[in-house]
């Protein structure tokens, strides 16, 4: 029966039937002194009955409308055929998804519509006879539908094939080399910088094949040498357009193909295998060189010297090269059925030479063969490639060594410490060290504790389960590599511990000597720590070196960044060489104010300093430069040098910006790079690479290069309110004129940050306001309040100083006052921004305030001094909004976060948290809000004491995008008392919860105030169990609270102390109140305590409740 896939778009939902109908069986035959090695997996089609029928989710959190288990007794595997899937909601935010779970292992698969598209209808393949299927919905989203009339399942008998007399292949464990589910062997090949893209025979799949996967880690046989499926981590599903395939003949056999991605991991191929073939055309002549076929070939069940256990795992031997034509190779290398497609592979070099299409050999003589690679055909696929390709972006990998001297208990864990540096890491596996025979199949759990693992070996209450995986084994000495179905998060500039527990396998591991210890990279060190026989149990064995690597990403939250790679390549920035990186923000990304840059730099010669400098586009190439970092001195060692910004500057949406470096001192040092190189990614999309030798003029539009160098561009989103951002001073020193405008809310003014000269003793700078505009009034003080005199600190002409005032300077919603500040200290006075031949921008807004200033003043004395226009306030302006509350940006974690809370004037009602999500961008996250009262200090820990007053549901913007949380039950904070209260996401699907601020480069500030409420914050918890994960401090709550002035209306209002009785002690505490002037005496809420307050609380009190 053939299958077609027909996808349907309906509003708001996605609908997917499978059409069957008669085709035609399409077969190449192959002359007979070569046969074709291909014979299927022995399987058989099962009916199943499964119709979930039209169901939809009606409540408020996602949850399974629809489940059931689905068995086909005895089979050795299954995999599932949908005849229609119908999925609402948009998929990857709101939309409903099936889970398939085998009940064998417990491994699973997450599809959604584009995954079920991606799969053509039809599932991985999991081990047993049964799964169980389930179909998530979210609320109100729509009709969601599943039917299943048949699933394949596999046979454990085995088919009967012989290709040599004397079977000498063993096994091996080549990431590079999959399975074609059932049929033959495929490999992934580096070409086009392709992270997907496979070479096997033609006769192996045909184009248009819907139903293809592809299996990495195929592990050992059963006892029987029935199949055992690898997890699906290790499943892709071949993408049909792709396949282009010829299969006439021997040495006319070949076909390219590339895959999907992985539906659990979201990882391509050969990102999570780690490799690809180099690709050669073979020897001009055959000679015996030695030439090796490793691939998925079976094993012959009269040819005694193969167990059973061996039959599907991958496979290896190598034999002499005899015979080399114009397009085809032949070998003595014993293959199997099975082993069809797999690389010829040149010994002397590793290079894949050809592909293996056909057996030959016998106990007398004759030759396996194969296609050579230089075959025009093939030569013009690869030219042509059909498809979807995904550019390759490898893991990195930070590791410790390969040499065992001792080992565990199997299912024991091994602990040891990571110090991350200035990048945060989303790990996606490891590798370790383990003696278990090759190809046998284990499971990992990674568990993780702040700070350090010593000392928390055997208290399972500090670990966090964030990371679960399984692999194959390699061998002893050689990583065995692991990918996780779910990845975890490391902060930077943030210290763990982590333990890695096995379940079947033993860990293989070294004894410490105190020089083989500490392991470092420009990521992270890694630093040797114990071992015990029982996961967090037991005695502790140390010091024990964990055998292993950690792989790793860059994190979200990057703007830009194609770290990390292989370091293939580099520019040496020396001399008047200069390098520029381009890259360009979307538009309506709000403003992102940089944070910090990273240059992967090595090899750098005493005295050279890398420069940074980003400039605007002009037409393709830097134009105005915008903002300088810090210059830092190199070492010679490879590392990731962090460059901080010498002033504030926000990147707008749309726009594109050139990061020029080149070297500031003399010697020089290489920015390194990759080849291929990787393009950056992130929030903003890569834009150019420019290399010249005119530094330190930057290099123009024409000077384009194809190296792209390794670097990061970290910005934090400018807050929602707080701050109002100018530009960099340039000039003058005096004093500078402003007028701000407040928008539709109250504006409170605390502080200035701008430019003051010189690094000496203290400026004294006075702060004058005026009602309306300055224009006409910077004459005189006259029409002026009298100075407030603020002593600032001076930082120097290029860095920013802070005027912090005595008084706020309160701006009234659509009113307009105008500021002048004027250094009165001489050799420090304020310098500004423009000048004649470079007029500045004049007005700055945003949703809270405008700002205009064009008018200088230079001089020690306010309103003496010379006159200069047009000239502009440079720096910053710190304000807070009246209702709006804002903490620090989310710079960290993925979890819950705690807060004390308390008014200083009322009662205050909290309506809303703004809050920032990690995670898959359009998900939902629900979180749950705990109360208490009292301090949370010492009560995070359990939820003893605290009450789940609401679960509400945020959206996932991004790492820096805050996301409404409106409470359905407000939270009233009284007048003097403290209320914490805890936030935490609990939701695993789209992955990452709330995000908090702090690190230990950016240490969280922990108090935050304005004129009617109080924040105290600094314990934050990872993961998505409520006092669960962590606890990690220094972590502050980051975002935004929307408040209301006064408490909810009272049910009872003269019952003033909320004990539900009116008696004389309300009575007593009105007197107290009113005597006070507390606003709470206001009882007719008129803004006025007066009599009318008193008698309208007697009226109440007599009527009682």
């Amino acid at each position: 029966m053939a299958t077609r896939l027909v996808f349907y778009l309906r509003g708001g939902m996605v609908m997917l039937r499978r059409f069957r109908g008669l085709a035609l069986a399409a077969s190449a035959v192959l002359p007979m002194t070569a046969a074709a090695q291909v014979d299927p997996t022995s399987s058989f089609r099962a009916p199943a009955a499964v119709d979930s029928g039209t169901v939809q989710n009606d409540v408020g959190e996602a949850f399974p409308v629809y489940s059931t288990e689905i068995t086909v007794p005895g089979a050795g595997w299954l995999r599932l055929y949908f005849d229609e899937v119908l999925l609402s909601g948009t998929p990857g935010a709101n939309g409903s998804y099936l889970m398939i779970h085998s009940l064998e292992d417990g491994y699973w698969q997450r599809l959604d519509a584009v995954h079920v598209q991606n799969w053509n209808m039809t599932s991985a393949v999991f081990n047993g006879d049964a799964v169980y299927l389930e179909l998530w919905a979210y609320a109100d989203t729509g009709e969601n539908r599943v039917v299943v009339s048949e699933v394949e399942a596999g046979d454990t008998a085995l088919p009967e094939t012989v290709c040599d007399g004397m079977d000498n292949r063993q096994l091996s464990h080549d990431q590079r080399v999959a399975s074609i589910w059932t049929t033959c062997t495929a490999w992934l090949i580096d070409h086009g910088n392709s992270a997907n893209r496979f070479l096997t025979a033609g006769h192996c799949i045909d184009a248009g094949n819907t139903t293809a996967i592809i299996h990495f880690n195929v592990p050992l046989s059963t006892v029987t040498g029935g199949y055992r499926a690898p997890s699906p981590e290790y499943q892709y599903p071949v993408e049909a357009g792709s396949i282009q395939s010829i299969a006439v003949a021997v040495g006319n056999d070949m076909a390219l193909f590339q895959t999907h991605v992985n539906s659990n991991t979201g990882l391509a191929p050969r990102d999570a295998q780690g490799g690809a073939f180099n690709l050669a055309d073979p020897p001009g002549s055959a000679n015996n060189q030695t030439v090796r076929v490793t691939g998925y070939g079976w094993r012959d069940p009269f040819l005694q010297q193969i167990p059973y256990e061996w039959n599907h795992p991958q496979k290896t031997h190598a034999g002499p090269l005899t015979q080399r034509t114009s397009t085809t190779l032949r070998y003595r290398a014993d293959t199997m059925t099975g082993d069809t497609g797999s690389p010829v592979i040149l010994e002397a070099t590793g290079d894949a030479i050809g592909i293996h299409t056909s057996y030959g050999c016998t106990n007398t003589g004759g030759s396996n063969a194969g296609t050579a690679l230089d075959h025009p055909s093939l030569v013009d696929m690869l030219d042509s490639p059909l498809g979807t390709n995904i550019e390759q972006n490898p893991l990195g990998t930070s590791s410790t060594l390969f040499a065992r001297n001792n080992s565990g208990s199997f299912g024991g864990a091994v602990y040891f410490d990571v110090d991350v540096s200035g990048i945060p890491l989303h790990v996606r596996g490891l590798e370790m060290n383990t003696s278990a025979e090759l190809s046998t199949q284990f499971n990992v759990s990674v568990y993780i504790t702040p700070g350090t693992a010593v000392g928390n070996e055997t208290d399972a209450s500090a670990w966090t389960l964030v990371g679960e995986g399984s692999g194959i084994a390699k061998g002893i000495d050689n990583p065995s590599r692991i990918i996780l179905s779910d990845s975890f998060t490391l902060d930077a500039y943030t210290s763990y511990g982590i333990a890695i527990v096995t379940d079947s396998v033993r860990h293989d591991y070294t004894n410490g000597t105190g020089s083989n210890e500490v392991y470092t990279t420009p990521e992270m060190t890694i630093t040797g720590g114990g071992a015990t026989n029982v996961p967090f149990s037991g005695p502790v064995f140390s010091p024990r070196i964990f055998n292993g690597s950690l792989l790793y990403q860059a994190a979200d939250g990057a703007v830009v960044s194609n770290m990390f790679g292989n370091d293939s390549a580099s520019t040496s920035i020396g001399g008047n060489n200069i390098k520029a990186m381009g890259f360009t923000l979307p538009q309506g990304l709000v403003g992102h104010r940089i944070d910090r840059v990273l240059l992967r730099l090595d090899n750098a010669t005493a005295g050279a300093i890398a420069r940074g400098r980003l400039f605007t586009d002009d037409n393709g190439g830097p134009g105005t430069l915008v903002a300088t970092l810090r210059s830092t001195p190199l070492s010679p060692e490879r590392a990731n040098y962090l460059y901080t910004p010498r002033f504030y500057f926000t990147l707008a949406g749309g726009e594109t910006y050139w990061l020029v470096v080149d070297n500031f001192g003399t010697g020089e040092f290489e920015w390194l790079a990759d080849d291929p190189g990787i393009t950056p990614t992130g929030t903003g999309q890569h834009a150019g690479a420019l290399f010249s030798t005119s530094a330190p003029t930057p290099p123009s539009s024409s000077d384009t290069s194809g190296s792209f160098n390794t670097y990061a561009v970290f910005a934090t989103p400018a807050m929602p309110f707080g701050s109002l951002v100018t530009a960099a001073a340039n000039d003058g020193s005096g004093g500078v004129f402003m007028s701000v405008t407040a928008g539709d809310q109250q504006v409170e003014i605390d502080s200035f940050e701008t430019f003051v000269t010189g690094t000496g003793a203290d400026a004294q700078v006075e702060v004058r306001v005026r009602e309306g505009g300055y224009e006409g009034f910077t004459g005189s003080s006259s029409d002026w309040s009298a100075a407030q005199t603020v002593s600032v600190q001076r930082q120097g002409n290029e860095e920013l100083s802070t005027i912090t005032l005595n008084s706020p300077i309160i701006v009234e919603p659509g009113q307009t006052r105008s500021i002048y500040l004027h250094s009165t200290t001489t050799d420090a006075g304020i310098r500004y921004t423009g000048n004649s031949t470079n007029p500045p921008q004049t007005e700055w807004s945003n949703e809270h305030l405008t700002m205009f200033s064009d008018t200088a003043q230079t001089g020690t004395t306010p309103f003496a001094g010379s006159e200069f226009t047009p000239r502009t306030f440079a720096g910053v302006i710190n304000y807070t909004v009246t209702g709006l509350f804002g903490t620090g940006v989310p710079n960290n974690g993925s979890g819950g976060v705690f807060m004390n809370l308390r008014g200083k004037t009322q009662t205050i009602t909290i309506n809303q948290f703004d809050v920032a999500f990690a995670g898959t961008v359009g998900t939902s996250s629900d979180v749950e809000v705990w109360t208490r009262d009292g301090s949370y200090v010492g009560n995070d820990g359990s939820a003893s004491g605290w009450t789940l007053t609401q679960t509400v549901q945020g959206t996932r913007q991004g790492d820096f995008t805050f996301s409404p949380l409106v409470l359905t039950d407000p939270i009233e904070i009284p007048d003097g008392q403290v209320r914490a209260v805890y936030l935490q996401s609990v939701s695993s699907v789209g992955g990452g919860g709330i995000r908090y601020n702090g690190d230990d480069f950016n240490p969280a500030v922990t108090e935050w105030s304005d004129n009617q409420l109080e924040l105290f914050s600094d314990v934050a918890r990872v993961g998505a169990t409520p006092f669960g994960g962590g606890p990690v401090t220094p972590r502050s709550f980051s975002g935004v609270i929307h408040y209301e002035p006064g408490g909810t209306t009272p049910t009872c209002p003269p019952d003033l102390n909320g004990d539900g009785v009116v008696d004389a002690d309300d009575f007593f505490l009105f007197l107290q109140f009113f005597a006070d002037g507390d606003p709470r005496a206001d009882f007719n809420n008129d803004g006025v305590i007066d009599a009318d307050d008193f008698f309208d609380f007697l009226s109440a009190f007599a009527a009682g409740c």
